[in-house]
């Protein structure tokens, strides 16, 4: 099983991220812990 690199911060100064398939729970959760971190986050699915 691959372990998570939680050692890996999160830039401040990521901008704007644009996901593609965000309707997904994976891109979803990120998305969603990535705007309670107070980033702009857009994205996209089919």
């Amino acid at each position: 099983m691959i372990k998570p690199d939680y050692s890996v911060p999160v830039p401040n100064s990521l901008g704007n991220v644009h996901f593609i398939g965000i309707g997904g729970s994976g891109m979803s959760g990120i998305a969603r812990i990535l705007i309670g971190l107070g980033h702009r986050v857009s994205g996209s699915d089919v």
